[in-house]
């Protein structure tokens, strides 16, 4: 069993196994399982795997960016956001917003234009069906288990919780028509761009990555952009002096959570407004008691 396939048919059982006993498996459990299992067999050169922490993906929208390769010296490049479906059925948090009232799907958008990406959503899943092979999308043989991790468009999640069509939220409605895919078909079938294309807008199917060639075989570029962008405007830092007191202090929050320390400091030799430098000057001058006078 490959990875891929592997991975969804350990999520069906995990779900499976908490829902009879009723215990807590929340979506970042299944995806730091995911990630760490898709990590463990990356060096096989056919994918990447960047897991976000949490301040990045508060502001792109992802648990996680894969890049998968193809033997054209392209890539693949998907921005993921992964949901849970719950014993009664739906995805709870299909709609979720952040602190500053900001959609996490509009967030995901955002960011897959601006790197190119393709804008999917992760489902991990377990349901009883009468009829499960109505929701197969794959080209090999039926496996009810591979549907514990599917692929679904992001446009179809947007259309999901527009207002009035909360009923839109289910497993059945997000997996009746064709733009699904079970997660190893990005990976397993025989034609996998094929697969991707099928959940991408026609805008997103032009969009790839190139992969540096090397002497012996094609080599990905850097799993992710280094540094992750901050997303904030320029004219934040440079009006820094301008801002008020209270915009100043979350703009050095922001900061503080997503740049690292030598950027950080970077940031403070840069912008005097933003980070205010502390001067010590020394007056060589004698006092008039024949000492030095320190201010």
């Amino acid at each position: 069993m490959t990875p891929a396939a592997r991975i969804a048919a350990d999520t069906w059982r995990r779900l499976a196994r908490a829902n009879l006993l009723g215990a807590r498996l929340g979506e970042e459990t299944l995806t730091d399982l995911l990630v760490l299992y898709m990590l463990h067999f990356q060096n096989s050169n056919a994918f990447r795997v960047y897991h976000p922490t949490r301040p990045e993906e508060s502001w792109c929208g992802a648990d996680l960016l894969v890049w998968i390769r193809r033997n054209d010296g392209l890539s693949r490049f998907l921005a993921i956001q992964a949901k849970k479906l719950y014993p009664g059925g739906a995805y709870k948090s299909l709609n979720h917003r952040t602190p500053a009232g900001v959609r996490q799907i509009d967030l995901l958008h955002d960011f897959a234009r601006q790197y190119h990406a393709i804008p999917l959503y992760l489902l991990y899943n377990h349901f009883n069906s009468a009829n499960p092979r109505h929701y197969w999308r794959c080209c090999k043989p039926f496996d009810i288990q591979q549907l514990g991790c599917t692929l679904v468009p992001s446009w179809k999640i947007e259309s999901a919780i527009r207002p009035r069509r909360r009923g839109l939220r289910s497993f059945t409605a997000l997996h009746a028509d064709p733009p699904s895919r079970p997660w190893r078909c990005a990976f397993d079938c025989d034609r996998p761009d094929r697969q991707l294309a099928a959940l991408a807008t026609p805008a997103q199917q032009a969009l790839y990555t190139p992969i540096e060639r090397g002497d012996e075989e094609a080599e990905f570029p850097d799993a992710h952009p280094e540094p992750l962008p901050i997303n904030l405007p320029r004219e934040l830092f440079e009006t820094a002096d301008r801002l008020p007191t209270t915009a100043l202090d979350w703009l050095r929050r922001q900061i503080d959570e997503r740049f690292s320390r030598d950027r950080r400091d970077a940031l403070r030799l840069r912008y005097d407004s933003l980070y205010p430098r502390k001067l010590l000057i020394v007056d060589n001058a004698d006092t008039p008691d024949g000492t030095k006078a320190e201010r």
